[in-house]
């Protein structure tokens, strides 16, 4: 679900360039042969493992251009619940179709069970020893009153850092009037500090080059996309500051930034005339 069900909805919202899922286990289903059936219909096991496979898979069909527009085709064949799967054909028997369910049963795999009766045993073994064995231990080792009394006391580098903060805290008192007025200069320097800082989080990028989104109607064909592209480049070239292009149509789907053929990216490294600002060429 959350791979092909989850996911899908989420990236088509806009302002989400990626999802990723973490964690979990693939769905997973379990059939269960029986031999007897096989036996009884001559059917392998390995004709029942390749029908299984073959019963969960979906395949493409390549995609179809019509006035200007590209239509995807896709065979849906994956199996979403239990009865999907178990109706997967093996074979024909005097001309009867056999199915994964005449020879073995399907049932829903392991999901979160593992992770589930593991966290279980940890909560129940975790409480047990905290109702057993800690307090025997605490019998044990918390009974002497010297070691008790001493570790109260804390040690060396406690009680030297507790006489030092008493100290500090006896004078601050006497004084505190000195305290709190440079407390509160302190503070007024620091925001005067604060608002001459920067707000941006990384400092502004100069690196002589120009990237391009060109992006079309969706369902735009590749080779539409592709005139598209060329002009907008021979456009650019145009220009005296730009000598070169380059440009990537589409992005493959597994991309950490996936994007269809009607979206393209243009890259134009810029070389500014004598005397030209940045700002007038952006005008341009």
């Amino acid at each position: 679900m959350a791979d092909w069900t989850i996911r899908p909805q989420l990236k088509a919202l806009g302002g989400i360039a990626n999802v990723i899922v973490i964690g979990g286990e693939y769905k997973q289903y379990q059939v269960l042969a029986n031999p007897n059936k096989l036996k009884h219909y001559g059917i392998s096991l390995q004709e029942l493992q390749a029908a299984v496979e073959a019963a969960n898979v979906n395949t493409t069909g390549g995609f179809y251009n019509e006035f200007g527009n590209q239509y995807n085709i896709k065979g849906e064949g994956r199996a979403y619940d239990v009865d999907d799967l178990q109706e997967g054909l093996i074979k024909e028997v005097n001309g009867q179709a056999i199915r994964i369910k005449d020879v073995a049963e399907v049932k829903v795999g392991r999901l979160l069970t593992p992770l589930g009766i593991a966290f279980i045993t940890s909560v129940l073994t975790s409480l047990v020893v905290a109702v057993t064995v800690t307090p025997v231990l605490c019998s044990y080792l918390l009974k002497k009153e010297k070691l008790l009394q001493k570790q109260s006391e804390g040690t060396r580098v406690e009680r030297w850092l507790r006489k030092g903060y008493s100290g500090m805290l006896n004078k601050s008192l006497k004084y505190s009037k000195l305290v709190i007025g440079g407390t509160v200069a302190i503070f007024l320097v620091s925001l005067v500090l604060f608002f001459q800082l920067g707000r941006s989080f990384l400092p502004e990028f100069n690196e002589g080059s120009l990237v391009i989104s060109v992006v079309g109607t969706p369902g735009m064909s590749l080779k539409e996309s592709n005139k598209t592209g060329k002009r907008v480049e021979e456009l650019l070239l145009e220009m005296p500051e730009v000598d070169v292009v380059t440009r990537r149509t589409g992005r493959a789907e597994l991309d950490e930034h996936a994007q269809g053929v009607n979206a393209a990216e243009i890259d134009a490294p810029f070389t500014l005339q004598d005397g030209q600002s940045k700002e007038a060429f952006f005008a341009k």
